[in-house]
């Protein structure tokens, strides 16, 4: 049995994009009084950190003539324009010009919900977050834990490569999984913002066994929990859209922290990303070269086909638009 699916909309199709958690940058490129810029969305945002040492994300160019405003400078608790020392708020108000004039009323950057957590600061593409940034089951003060980068640029958008979490063929295939179990097809859970499911199994080349609780948040993240070889492992990989089908992305990596010294922990956890690497490295060719069209799908791309189905009618917005990010 085939059917045949439409893809769902490339991200900035129609100036549209999804509404996720996104990381723009890690904490500790952003110190006290810093700013940086980042690509998001198709345009630029600015990360920067006041005095109080409170991370905020906005759109990245001055309202007055356009200039960048990472190229600016921290002061107090405001972002000041290298330009002409406009200062703005973190709620992205323009609250002083540098002549003095009186504040034009539209004189505003887009301020993005801004959060930290694993050593990212996140921003959130909407007004207000539709849900919660994703978490381990185990509260971080009770693992061992690292962040990196795991790609500075991958040609396609975060989805592309995360449909590849519910393509259990490919999983086969590609990555030579045996799996301890039937497809988990009837055994996933869909939730408006979130896919998950479990999956045990074993590697055919190198013996590794895996029994995660795994899926996808938002549209970006990839995320599991269980162990690797019955050792406890947490992974996650966070992308940003950089612009349409161009993304970059991050991995945290996580074991429990009880009865592991710092070192065997950090060698654990080398071990652990090495793994993901492995994946990331046998998927990368294809993804990076893929004209994504779903066509013929057979009864095996069932969970593969609803979750393109929960892409089509995942929540899509552009509220920074006309800030020009």
């Amino acid at each position: 049995m085939t059917s045949t699916v439409t893809a769902p909309p490339a991200e900035g199709d129609a100036n549209l994009w999804s509404q996720t958690w996104a990381p723009i940058c890690r904490s500790d490129e952003l110190p006290r009084g810093a700013v940086r810029g980042a690509e998001w969305l198709g345009g630029r945002v600015v990360a920067w950190r006041d005095a109080a040492g409170t991370a905020h994300v906005q759109s990245a160019f001055c309202p007055h003539l356009g200039a960048d405003l990472a190229v600016g400078q921290v002061v107090g608790d405001t972002l000041r324009c290298a330009f002409h020392h406009w200062e703005f708020g973190g709620d992205g108000r323009c609250v002083r010009t540098g002549s003095g004039d009186p504040v034009p009323p539209q004189a505003r950057v887009y301020r993005f919900p801004t959060a930290e957590r694993w050593g990212l600061v996140w921003a959130f593409n909407g007004d207000v977050p539709l849900y919660e940034l994703p978490e381990f089951p185990v509260p971080a003060a009770e693992l061992h834990w690292k962040t990196v980068v795991m790609a500075e640029h991958y040609a396609l958008d975060p989805w592309v490569f995360l449909c590849n979490t519910l393509d259990f063929n490919h999983l086969k295939v590609v990555h030579r999984l045996r799996f301890d179990q039937d497809d988990p097809d009837a055994d996933i859970d869909w939730q408006p913002h979130s896919v998950r499911y479990r999956l045990k199994g074993t590697r055919l080349d190198t013996g590794d066994r895996t029994d995660y609780r795994l899926g996808i948040v938002g549209t970006n993240v990839f995320w599991l929990t269980g162990t690797l070889n019955d050792r406890p492992m947490h992974f996650m990989m966070p992308f940003r859209s950089l612009a349409s089908r161009r993304s970059t992305a991050y991995g945290i990596v996580a074991t429990d922290r009880a009865g592991l010294a710092e070192p065997e922990a950090e060698a654990l956890l080398d071990r652990f990303l090495a793994f993901e690497h492995q994946i990331l490295r046998e998927d990368a060719p294809i993804v990076n070269t893929i004209r994504f069209r779903p066509g013929a799908l057979t009864r095996s791309d069932r969970a593969l086909a609803r979750f393109l189905d929960y892409l089509r009618t995942y929540p899509r917005a552009h509220p920074a638009a006309e800030y020009v990010i």
